[in-house]
């Protein structure tokens, strides 16, 4: 599927970027939702399973979040560091 075209001149005029505006606050408000009825309760699951403490559960899974960047970052430096 092609992406949109840029708004016009005209499109802007009439509130189009109004729009764009309203619709990214409700994704971001249903993102929102979505991830508070079915991501959270998971997330607590697999922390009492595992009998992790709120604050080692926090920190565990921002660290597996970060984790796929760090992992590029580490390789990119190592790779121009063999490359000398």
């Amino acid at each position: 599927m092609p992406f949109l075209p840029p708004l016009s001149l005209g499109q802007r005029e009439k509130g189009g970027i109004l729009v764009h505006f309203l619709i990214a606050c409700y994704l971001i408000l249903v993102l929102g939702v979505v991830c508070d009825d079915y991501f959270v309760p998971v997330l607590e699951v697999i922390c009492e399973r595992l009998k992790l403490t709120p604050d080692v559960a926090g920190a565990t899974f921002m660290a597996a979040g970060e984790k796929k960047r760090t992992k590029r970052k580490a390789f990119c430096s190592t790779s121009s560091f063999f490359d000398k």
